[in-house]
């Protein structure tokens, strides 16, 4: 009875849902149509892969160039946002990251990333819809998510061509050092370590990227480790037995993104961003308390920035209703991408 009820709830709510989207749109133009095309460009020395989507009906569309989160992620993972940017009257261009997908590059790129390679790549998506005869290219947008929202202004500066504005999705605008503790911190309080548990770890955290920007300060994290090993929450988050050495391959990756800072290269730019999270309390891969702060900082500094914020709303900036049946996502891209009309 109890399941013959949520499922007839859940219908009614997926019906509600496709009358308010109606309601949503019926002051927008609507771009519906879209015609695809498979594309490549070079950067640098390699060759990505990628897709244009161009909405039917709009002659020389301006365009976003969309760039990825974390991970081994292909250009279908942000077939979804692009569709929004198209029924917007916006052209799209995805492309599978380095090293995935029909994009050459190093298969183990996506887990030893550095931060230039991926501004690269993106600089020469934004290079090669500037060559289009048939876009805009005084109108090229980026779009970042996750962990774009660190690549977007750094490829921003190292681009020929010029950027007319970004929307950043669940960025960390702060540096990679304090995202990642707060990262670790946010998983063990959600296990269920207690307060001196959570800051034991974090003072271990501190050294350890400390020894990856400073091949000196092995002795300070060794006193640490050796201080904490025993500790229950110690296996939640180291596995070797010993610190890894300087000259380790996470090491050394770790060393070259660990000092990444985003906000100097923001102080730079001037262009209109739209800035999206989800809710503090429910995010907890992003410090969104703190990059607020570092933003409404830059605003107040004459920033051409828009914050949106959604309470009940996560990182992917989806909410689930009934018992996760029903999932729900933010009206943000009204208000986005209205911002650059």
């Amino acid at each position: 009875m109890l399941k013959n009820a949520l499922l007839f709830a859940s219908a009614l709510l997926i019906l509600l849902s496709g009358y308010l989207t109606y309601i949503y749109y019926t002051d927008l133009v609507v771009f519906d149509q879209v015609t695809t095309e498979t594309v490549s460009f070079q950067s640098v020395d390699i060759t990505l892969s990628g897709e244009l989507a161009k909405p039917e009906g709009v002659e020389n569309p301006p365009v976003f160039v969309f760039i990825h989160g974390s991970g081994e992620t292909p250009k279908e993972d942000l077939a979804w946002y692009a569709r929004k940017a198209n029924k917007h009257g916006y052209a799209s261009i995805t492309f599978d990251k380095r090293g995935v997908g029909n994009s050459e590059g190093a298969e183990d790129f996506h887990r030893y990333f550095d931060f230039e390679s991926l501004a690269r790549d993106v600089a020469a998506a934004v290079q090669f819809a500037a060559n289009r005869s048939d876009l805009n290219g005084s109108e090229i947008y980026l779009f970042a998510v996750s962990q774009g929202g660190w690549v977007a202004p750094l490829a921003t500066s190292l681009s020929d061509v010029p950027i007319a504005g970004m929307i950043v999705i669940s960025a960390s605008v702060v540096p990679v050092r304090e995202d990642r503790i707060f990262e670790r911190a946010a998983r063990l309080k959600r296990e269920g370590f207690t307060e001196e548990e959570v800051e034991q770890a974090t003072k271990l955290q501190i050294a350890d990227q400390n020894f990856s920007s400073d091949s000196t300060s092995y002795d300070s994290l060794k006193l640490l480790w050796d201080q904490y090993k025993d500790e229950r929450w110690f296996r939640r988050v180291y596995l070797s037995e010993e610190p890894l050495d300087y000259s380790h391959s996470w090491r050394q990756h770790h060393s070259k993104i660990i000092d990444f800072n985003p906000l100097p290269i923001l102080q730079n730019l001037e262009m209109p961003v739209v800035w999206i999270f989800g809710d503090p309390e429910l995010d907890g891969l992003g410090p969104v308390k703190q990059s607020i702060t570092n933003l409404e900082g830059l605003k107040s500094q004459g920033k051409e920035y828009l914050i949106l914020t959604y309470p009940g709303y996560d990182h992917n900036l989806e909410r689930k209703i009934l018992f996760d049946l029903v999932p729900t996502y933010s009206d943000w891209e009204k208000p986005a991408f209205n911002f650059f009309k």
